[in-house]
């Protein structure tokens, strides 16, 4: 079979795809904190920020929890809050040197099917390790030396006695130009929503938690009151939906970097879109499938912008190829549906 030749995205004069999916890491890659998008609300960038500078300026901590659909960009967003408390943390006086000297702990996956005193007590123990190496942190605390002494043989596991050794690690990070931040990424048990903010209430930190939507006997399933209760421990709830029609139109436009003017016609992605449901991942994915599907059919045309009558993705080409999509999508769920059945 026929290889198909790769989209020419030259020819709008992009070197890639610009809606490509990917988790974003600022803490990483600098230059990704541009790629997380307000989109007319979807995400309120403003008051995530002033609630990170708020915890920042009066030193003390500061908990999210960050829910919704799947490809909602949960762990971009989480990402994105450890880099700006990083970045804040360094503006203060004494702390310039904090944006290399800062340590986030996020635990594979798999570690997170720990029982929440067993995922505390490793966390403190590698916040210890750290200290030594990379930071270099004179740890002159006996009794807490003894203290990690007795958690690493698992003697301490309630809420009381871990809240006092996290408390005694963040004495030690006090003062000094270093920092650190946790993220639990899909977490599983609930409970560590109540424990998180207790153990590090004293602590200058940030903790973001994620919460995976889709229901198994190993996601944990929250509640009102649960989210209530991270509340008034003094945590942050966001939670991302669906986009709508008009905010995929702003996604479209927000994350075009080759030759302007973006070919989407934005009324035309409104109008293609408004009976669509699409986290923020699904509808990157679909925007890019349009960009590859129009250079498919025009791989000879001129460069954008003096091909418009046939690279432009006009609102009447638009309306076909998502009617088209759905119908495909719609035909395929029926075939699967009968062969599985």
């Amino acid at each position: 079979m026929p290889q198909l030749e790769p989209p020419r995205y030259d020819l709008y004069g992009l070197p890639r795809s610009p809606y490509s999916v990917r988790e974003l890491d600022p803490l990483q890659h600098d230059t990704d904190q541009k790629l997380l998008l307000e989109l007319e609300g979807f995400i309120e960038l403003n008051n995530i920020e002033d609630a990170l500078l708020a915890a920042v300026t009066s030193q003390k901590p500061a908990f999210y929890l960050i829910i919704g659909t799947g490809n909602s960009g949960r762990t971009s967003l989480a990402n994105y809050i450890m880099y700006r408390y990083r970045e804040l943390r360094a503006k203060q006086p004494g702390q310039e040197d904090l944006r290399k000297r800062f340590v986030a702990y996020r635990p594979e996956r798999q570690e997170l099917n720990f029982a929440h005193e067993e995922l505390l007590q490793y966390t403190l123990l590698w916040l210890r390790n750290e200290m030594d190496d990379p930071l270099n942190i004179e740890f002159s605390d006996q009794g807490l030396e003894s203290q990690l002494a007795k958690l690493s043989e698992g003697e301490i596991s309630n809420i009381y006695d871990l809240q006092l050794i996290a408390t005694r690690i963040g004495k030690a990070f006090s003062g000094k130009p270093a920092g650190f931040g946790i993220h639990y990424d899909g977490v599983k048990s609930k409970e560590l929503l109540s424990w998180v903010p207790k153990a590090f209430q004293k602590v200058q930190t940030v903790v973001v938690l994620t919460v995976d939507d889709y229901t198994h006997g190993a996601t944990a399933q929250l509640s009102t009151a649960d989210l209530g209760q991270f509340r008034q421990l003094g945590g942050v709830v966001i939670e991302l939906s669906h986009l709508t029609a008009r905010q995929i139109a702003v996604l479209a436009e927000a994350r075009w970097n080759g030759t302007p003017p973006s070919p989407f016609d934005l009324d035309g992605v409104t109008a293609a879109f408004k009976e669509a449901r699409h986290a923020v991942g699904q509808a990157l994915m679909v925007l890019d499938g349009l960009l590859r599907l129009r250079l498919r059919d025009y791989s000879d045309a001129a460069p954008w912008t003096g091909a418009e009558e046939t690279l432009k993705l006009d609102k009447a080409w638009l309306a076909g190829a998502i009617a088209a999509a759905d119908l495909w999508l719609s035909v395929s769920k029926q075939v699967w549906e009968r062969h599985d059945g």
